[in-house]
């Protein structure tokens, strides 16, 4: 009769490592539970340089419903397995060595080393994902706005530039103008005052 070794274990996206000793003809088997739609990555190497009739220690997984979604063979050299949860509950790793031509029925128990990881739920990755790019979207339209309000800050502060030179032209040429009467009239009185007293130094000689 198989005699068979339940350990519940609940995994959070972390792995768990477990070396121990597999007896010829039991079948040993781990229980974990899972949700839907989740990525499981395991690891196995028959540690101890025992090779059983069958050729290996024979690993099964099994559903919530006790079906055998995945099979394979393992032996010394160290291989990994991976499945995907169809559906949420208690999922089996099971483990079975054939017995073994020993001397006087003698069981061989070699160690075995097997470690299981939970991945990250598909629903949850591909939220986060879409989450990361509606992220990213969000940061490009930011960087866009701050463009082109940089763009117009730099437009508005041509169009000050323009105007401001624009009235400096005008003040300076104002300036010009008001400088250049002045001369002339200046020079226009500058004028006068010599005719008036000619005029009046011409009056007192004649007198």
């Amino acid at each position: 009769m198989q005699k068979y070794f339940f350990i519940l274990v609940i995994f959070a996206t972390c792995s768990n490592a477990l070396t121990f000793y597999l007896t010829e003809g039991k079948q040993r088997c781990f229980l974990d539970e899972y949700t839907a739609n989740t990525v499981v990555i395991g690891a196995h190497q028959l540690l101890d340089k025992v090779q059983p009739n069958g050729g290996g220690v024979e690993l099964s997984v099994l559903d919530p419903d006790n079906q055998v979604i995945l099979t394979k063979m393992t032996n010394s050299e160290e291989g990994k397995f991976t499945f995907t949860t169809k559906k949420q509950g208690r999922y089996q790793v099971c483990l079975k060595m054939s017995n073994s031509k020993g001397w006087f029925g003698d069981k061989k128990q070699p160690l075995y080393f097997l470690r299981i990881k939970q991945g990250e739920n598909q629903e949850f990755q591909s939220a986060a994902k879409e989450s990361q790019i509606t992220g990213l979207k969000q940061k490009i339209k930011q960087l866009q706005k701050q463009e082109d309000d940089f763009i117009k800050l730099q437009q508005m502060n041509r169009e000050n530039e323009d105007k401001l030179s624009i009235e400096n032209i005008k003040i300076n040429d104002n300036v010009f103008n008001a400088t250049l009467i002045q001369i002339f009239v200046i020079i226009g009185a500058g004028v006068f005052q010599i005719y008036s007293l000619r005029r009046f130094f011409a009056q007192k000689i004649y007198y």
